[in-house]
């Protein structure tokens, strides 16, 4: 079945944890706001006795004023 959209709920923590490293790998690569990003696909990986989120891919909006 074509466009099927996966959905994920997670507690305002681990939201807010999610948020934080998606903003901080766009500010990384020049982008210093949340509206730039366009599209963030993340992995979640076994650390330790756990796990952890990590950005595989990040793409971008273009800033107002520049150009495409």
């Amino acid at each position: 079945t074509n466009r099927r959209v996966m959905m994920q709920f997670y507690p305002k923590e681990t939201e807010e944890l999610i948020a934080t490293i998606e903003l901080t790998y766009a500010t990384k690569n020049g982008f210093d706001h949340p509206r730039y990003i366009q599209k963030t696909i993340f992995a979640v990986e076994k650390a330790g006795s756990g796990y952890e989120y990590k950005v595989l891919e990040q793409r971008y909006r273009t800033p107002p004023g520049q150009a495409k």
